[in-house]
């Protein structure tokens, strides 16, 4: 079975110093087996290469197959690229994967491998809607890796900051941290290339109290954060940002209530 022969690859591939080097970044995570991303792209390529990438989701999707965190990630990896998947099929391979994205690792992956949405950016519109409406997590999450990775065009910043801004998709961040931290990395990434066009619409959410300060700050945190911001910029958004969060201060616990600082 193909999935046997992946279970031993990966395996082999497994390399202590490495499961131990990154463990505080898989909180929770305990199928890992500490196989490098290379090794894994490796195995995902070689299913893909070898024309058994439809033999091997057969296999991979049935409930319970997976039994590795590094199996789930040659999954995503081999979903996204199998090239005999029409675009409907293989967002019904990812429906079917789903039930595995149940961290940040595995969702990103997954989202940013996906890059035959930039080719079929109309005919996914209606997927990724469906994503940020269920107000799942994880769904929102991915719809948002997935925004951030590949509709990141001028075109598609209306269709961005609407499904950023679905009510279900600001709930799922106002109470889970993933979606919360996926959304303040989308905005991020499209204030970087969109400043004024982001900054409408980040500043018209916190105005109209739609998203939760706490993400609010993490969206400036990531901002201040980033090398692709010049310093002026920074501090335009940092000031901006913090004052149109004062304005809220008083309706704020007070643990949401601290300004972001520049170092």
């Amino acid at each position: 079975m193909i999935l046997d022969d992946l279970r031993l690859k990966l395996e082999a591939a497994a390399h202590p110093g490495y499961y131990a080097s990154i463990a505080n970044q898989y909180p929770g995570v305990t199928d890992r087996l500490g196989v490098p991303m290379a090794a894994v792209r490796r195995a995902a390529a070689d299913v893909v290469r070898a024309g058994e990438g439809l033999e091997f989701l057969e296999e991979a999707l049935a409930p319970g197959a997976m039994t590795s965190h590094e199996m789930k990630l040659v999954a995503a990896l081999v979903i996204a690229t199998e090239w005999r998947l029409s675009f409907p099929e293989m967002l019904l391979a990812v429906e079917r994967f789903m039930p595995n994205v149940t961290n940040w690792a595995v969702c990103d992956t997954l989202g940013e491998a996906l890059g035959r949405f930039r080719k079929a950016r109309a005919e996914g519109r209606g997927w990724l809607q469906e994503m940020a409406d269920s107000g799942e997590p994880w769904r929102v999450r991915l719809a948002d890796v997935i925004l951030l990775a590949h509709y990141l065009a001028p075109e598609e910043c209306d269709f961005a900051f609407a499904l950023f801004g679905a009510p279900k998709a600001l709930e799922a961040a106002r109470t889970d941290y993933y979606a919360s931290m996926g959304l303040a990395w989308a905005i991020q990434t499209f204030a970087a290339r969109f400043g004024e066009r982001t900054a409408e619409f980040f500043f018209a959410l916190i105005e109209s109290e739609r998203v939760d300060a706490v993400t609010a700050r993490r969206t400036l945190q990531k901002i201040r954060d980033s090398f692709r911001f010049t310093d002026a910029e920074k501090r335009r958004w940092t000031k901006e940002g913090n004052a149109h969060l004062a304005e809220k201060a008083d309706r704020l616990p007070k643990s949401e209530n601290r300004p972001i600082r520049l170092a």
